[in-house]
């Protein structure tokens, strides 16, 4: 099984960090508003299959939960297949640039403001349009 060490990981953290931060302001803007409807998406798809069971939750509150659970997951994964910008992603994966001083501080606090502006204009594109 081969492994990687600590070292090497936060080396590809930092170049994928360095690549979000380089990323074109309408590409961060466009992938952020994706990411964004797609988890809109995923929370009414959940709402819908796991509300649409009325008899079951009077019967089985349990199950109608987990089929709630297990719907949602659905926007993450399309976020994941897409490679939309996330804003929870992006802090995950451009803190340690950051704090190893490869990404310059202007440079963050764009992309974090942008992809936070995406994902918000995305999810009330889909709360309004969904």
């Amino acid at each position: 099984m081969v492994t990687k060490l600590p070292e090497d990981i936060i080396k590809v953290i930092n170049t994928a960090g360095m690549n979000k931060a380089k990323m074109r302001i309408e590409k961060t803007l466009v992938m952020g508003f994706l990411a964004g409807a797609f988890i809109a998406f995923g929370g009414l798809l959940a709402i819908m299959v796991g509300g649409g069971l009325p008899g079951i939750k009077m019967t089985n509150p349990g199950f109608q939960k987990l089929v709630f659970g297990g719907t949602f997951p659905v926007g993450l994964m399309l976020v994941v297949i897409a490679g939309s910008e996330l804003f929870t992603g992006n802090t995950a994966i451009s803190v340690p640039g950051v704090l190893s001083g490869r990404i310059k501080c202007f440079a963050w606090v764009k992309n974090m403001f942008l992809s936070y502006t995406g994902n918000l204009i995305g999810s009330l594109f889909g709360a309004f349009f969904l």
